[in-house]
């Protein structure tokens, strides 16, 4: 005899999927859903946000435009607000603000990105990006090349840790960081 257990399957309509990451996108202390939309749906090239009742069900909430066929979406804390990085298939990186508005576009060496992480790799106080390219088999990092740039304290959940935003028991996840000038 094998285990029992009641399964509950909860549905949530969407366009196609390539990527859904779970995080605290609205900072409530419940897990909310982001998910990357392909081309060719009603929600096509949209990072779509389905926040979090705390008891597993979802509900849409923010939807952002972004460049062609995204194929991951990471959230990240910058100025003090939750932003989000899209790796698009078609060659390049949208960062979207807080607001929905694309922060920066970058073309990203190699072709075909399909994964993305952030993290300060260079130790310099300003969020990069390692971008995973299909087509170049390679990984590109993107540095943050902003001026006037510096921690905050927060985490990879968006909360706050020590006073310079760096959590050392995590050193490659700095999400903390504030851009005073946007790459357009």
């Amino acid at each position: 005899m094998g285990a029992s257990g009641i399964v509950r399957k909860y549905e949530i309509a969407t366009g196609i999927v390539l990527h859904s990451e779970v995080y605290d996108y609205n900072r409530d202390g419940k897990l909310d859903l982001l998910v990357t939309n392909t081309n060719g749906t009603v929600d096509s090239d949209l990072v779509v946000v389905y926040l979090g009742d705390g008891k597993g069900g979802f509900a849409r909430s923010t939807s952002y435009a972004v460049d062609s066929y995204p194929s991951m979406a990471v959230p990240f804390v910058e100025d003090n607000q939750i932003k989000v990085v899209s790796a698009n298939y078609h060659d390049t990186l949208s960062i979207v603000d807080g607001h929905g508005q694309i922060a920066m576009q970058s073309v990203v060496a190699g072709g075909g990105p399909n994964a993305v992480a952030v993290a300060d790799f260079d130790s310099d106080g300003r969020l990069d990006f390692a971008v995973a390219n299909h087509f170049g088999s390679s990984i590109a990092i993107v540095h943050n090349e902003s001026v006037n740039a510096g921690c905050r304290g927060h985490d990879d959940n968006g909360h706050g840790n020590d006073d310079d935003g760096h959590d050392e028991s995590n050193p490659g996840k700095s999400f903390g960081v504030s851009e005073k000038s946007r790459h357009k």
